[in-house]
């Protein structure tokens, strides 16, 4: 029992074949067919790329969870001013408060042109709460970790997984130490 004489077969490539003589089921079967070094090359290729993927991944949450823990650490996007009017009154009699001479430079330049569309309370920072908001160590913290970040994906993309992994946990237990 063969196949029709003219049948249509396809290749590695996915493009039809017209193949145009009777062809034997052990015929049928072997055309095309990669070669078995080709075949053991192309899974090894497949493997290292899903590795590569699935580390990949796992970076983009480490770096998530690296940026928010740093927000933590500075106090990014907390409440540091006073809450109601009267711990405002408060907090100014005890002198709770410093001026961001650069912040309030640019906002009187504003003023000044009748641009500014701010609060007039932008240029104050709080004390009164015990920390503020340091977004100076936040940044020079952030490109630290953005450097990490990618010295590891460079590690994950060039070499095999285990160093990959290990570039991982490298950076999941990094931790930001002041410079000052």
């Amino acid at each position: 029992m063969g196949f029709k004489k003219y049948c249509t077969m396809k290749d590695l490539m996915g493009n039809s074949q017209f193949v145009s003589k009777q062809l034997t089921p052990v015929e049928a079967f072997n055309i095309p067919q990669p070669p078995v070094k080709q075949e053991v090359e192309n899974t090894m290729s497949e493997n290292t790329n899903t590795e590569r993927s699935y580390l990949t991944r796992r970076m983009d949450a480490a770096l998530y969870e690296k940026n928010r823990k740093l927000a933590t650490q500075f106090h990014i996007g907390e409440r540091t001013g006073p809450k109601t009017y009267r711990e405002l009154i408060d907090w100014i009699k005890k002198g709770n408060y410093e001026l961001d001479e650069k912040r309030t430079k640019k906002i009187d330049a504003y003023v000044d042109n009748n641009e500014w569309y701010g609060d007039f309370l932008d240029g104050i920072i709080w004390t009164g709460r015990g920390f503020i908001e340091d977004y100076e160590n936040y940044s020079l913290a952030s490109q630290d970790a953005k450097k990490m970040y990618q010295d590891a994906l460079d590690i994950i993309m060039t070499s095999d997984a285990t160093e990959g992994l290990k570039a991982l946990k490298e950076f999941q237990n990094w931790t930001y130490k002041s410079k000052k």
